[in-house]
């Protein structure tokens, strides 16, 4: 592990451990044992420098008087054998106990006291870990006052003088990468996304003539097809668009490598492109020989047709461009113009993504020719997701699964969660593909089972694929028309299976300022700082079931364990957080179809979890 990461583990630990302060109820750990363990049975055992320790501690409003520290004075003068006698046979007369209950009043003001200034004090530094935490997570720019920050915490954590450099030239690189995002050329070394921005094209005003021959050249003519069109304002459109794209290559073409890409591409057969104007425009202003050859080249390698790969996804011919308002007037049309975006730098980041991961290429060309377009740190983000659920692209045996279109999906990690609490784990491991779309909602099986429908008519016998594997298939019940028995959609389900909305048990605006930050994070995290949660490690120790670390049984109520763990790793992270209970059973309940029942369990096993300090 680097020492950066090391770094962001330590903040994480810091964290954890001021949760478990509050927790704990660790507060008065300062305040002299003494003082907190001061009572009727205590009182009897004071030494001279017990109730000096008192009588200092307990300052202005809460000072004890003369007769207060007489009266504690006393107990220290009664001979040790006849302390226990006295104690035993007499205890505390009722004028002694009216002065011992006004010196517990003052013990227990100080107390609360100190436990406010240590509350106050916790808070604020669990607020600024977290927000460094943040910033740290998601790569945001690091301020002076936070680099002071930091480096207060090297210095206390002791950090050798190479890795305190390491940790801040990390730092300094990201942050000079956030300031030159505005600029007009980006690059992500990861997945080697290279966009293009228009203002970056140099003006170079081609005479129309001299382009138009370039076009008879290569029997180019944009308009050929238009008049076939029947409706006049459709083919006015086309024609708008057409003249759109030519003034682009007017006013930014370089001519010389324009005719270098159209000889390329004729020699290559791939002059199906001359056909498509807003490709070929951008083909020609942005791309290259030597990058579509790169192309042809790794498809090539890999056993794939360049051209069927470039004619069923000819966005691949060019990369990303980020596009502006700032043409010439001339022939514009911008409510007709086009948002096509550039895919070559896609294809190349998803062939290295392939590699890394030794999945077989040309059959996933086959299956899924899309997955080469799509963004690959969307897609590699994905694959991570499915791994951290246990949910592989391929079989035991290295078989590839057709499931490569889910790595397009999103909110992946929810329908996963929503397939375990519904018990149809085993059913998306099986079929990914639904992930990408589900054709079912699962909540249905949930509700099949409630109402006693048995297993073999939930799901269907296995059967044998095309490569020799099985997979688990759900019954035609679930195809056909159930709407009176299941309900069309979730509302329909929910209200079939009574199921208890989270505003029942949980206030309302809480939920509503945990909605907010949930809906702007990824939750997908589950690092040390909530595995070593205090609540999370009761959790775990109590209802995490021995034979399958991704769920929480809640005496017979499946919940599944890594949304929990997501949810409150974020929540939990938010400077404006502090533990509480509703935090958990939020955590716990969130996407959940749970009748009153199920709450009533949930809470029932919760009373087991030790909530103390600031917690309720």
């Amino acid at each position: 592990m680097d020492s950066y990461q090391q770094f962001i583990q330590s903040i994480e630990k810091r964290i954890v451990s001021l949760n478990t302060a509050i927790n704990k109820y660790n507060l008065f750990s300062s305040l002299n044992p003494v003082i907190l363990e001061l009572d009727e049975n205590t009182i009897w055992d004071l030494q001279e420098k017990d109730v000096e320790i008192i009588a200092k501690n307990l300052k202005e409003k809460n000072q004890l008087n003369p007769v207060e520290i007489e009266f504690l004075l006393a107990f220290t003068k009664i001979p040790p054998n006849l302390k226990q006698v006295k104690k035993n046979l007499l205890g505390l007369d009722q004028t002694q106990k009216e002065i011992f209950k006004s010196i517990q009043q003052k013990v227990e003001a100080t107390k609360k006291e100190h436990d406010t200034l240590n509350v106050d004090f916790i808070e604020k530094s669990l607020e600024k870990y977290k927000k460094l935490l943040q910033k740290l997570e998601d790569n945001d720019l690091i301020l002076i006052t936070e680099i002071e920050f930091i480096s207060k915490i090297l210095t206390q954590d002791e950090y050798s003088a190479s890795s305190k450099m390491e940790i801040y030239h990390i730092i300094n690189e990201n942050n000079n990468h956030i300031l030159k995002k505005y600029k007009n050329f980006i690059s992500d070394e990861n997945d080697n996304e290279k966009i293009w921005d228009e203002s970056q094209l140099t003006s170079t005003n081609i005479p129309e003539e001299l382009l138009n021959k370039l076009f008879e050249r290569f029997g180019i003519n944009w308009t050929k097809n238009y008049a076939s069109i029947p409706d006049p304002k459709l083919q006015q459109q086309m024609i708008n668009q057409q003249a759109h794209w030519k003034n682009k290559l007017l006013n930014y073409g370089n001519y010389e490598k324009m005719e270098g890409l159209l000889e390329f591409l004729q020699k290559k057969n791939l002059n199906f492109i001359f056909d498509l104007p807003e490709i070929l425009t951008k083909t020609l202003l942005y791309s290259s020989i030597q990058e579509i050859e790169q192309v042809i080249n790794i498809a090539e390698e890999n056993e794939i047709n360049y051209y069927e790969l470039l004619k069923s996804q000819p966005v691949i011919f060019f990369p990303t461009v980020r596009e502006t308002r700032n043409h010439s007037k001339k022939y514009q049309n911008p409510s007709s113009e086009q948002k096509t975006s550039g895919a070559l730098t896609n294809f190349l980041g998803n062939i290295n993504f392939l590699k890394e991961n030794n999945f077989p290429i040309n059959e996933i060309f086959k299956s899924s020719p899309v997955f080469f377009i799509r963004s690959p740190k969307t897609q590699r983000k994905v694959y991570e997701r499915l791994k951290m659920y246990g949910i592989f692209l391929q079989y035991p045996n290295r078989n590839l699964k057709k499931a490569f279109s889910v790595l397009g999906t999103t909110d992946i990690l929810s329908k996963i969660d929503i397939g375990i609490e519904c018990g149809c784990y085993d059913y998306y491991q099986d079929n990914i593909t639904k992930l990408v779309n589900p054709n079912l909602n699962l909540y249905r099986v949930k509700l099949a089972r409630l109402l006693g429908i048995g297993e073999d008519e939930i799901f269907c016998k296995r059967y044998s694929t095309t490569k020799g594997e099985t997979k688990k298939c759900l019954s035609e019940l679930f195809w056909k028309n159930n709407s009176d028995k299941f309900g069309k959609n979730p509302e329909d389900t929910y209200k079939i299976y009574q199921s208890c909305p989270q505003e029942t048990y949980i206030d309302k605006d809480n939920i509503e300022i945990y909605n907010n930050i949930i809906s702007n994070r990824e939750n997908d995290k589950i690092t040390t700082l909530v595995l070593n949660d205090y609540l999370i490690r009761q959790l775990d120790s109590q209802f995490k079931d021995d034979q399958n670390d991704l769920i929480y049984n809640f005496n017979g109520v499946i919940i599944s364990r890594l949304k929990v763990l997501r949810y409150y790793q974020t929540l939990i992270s938010d400077s404006n957080i502090i533990s509480r209970k509703d935090v958990l059973l939020y955590a716990i309940t969130l996407h959940s179809m749970l009748n009153q029942d199920e709450v009533n369990a949930i809470n029932e096993c919760l009373k087991s979890v030790k909530f103390k300090g600031g917690i309720k």
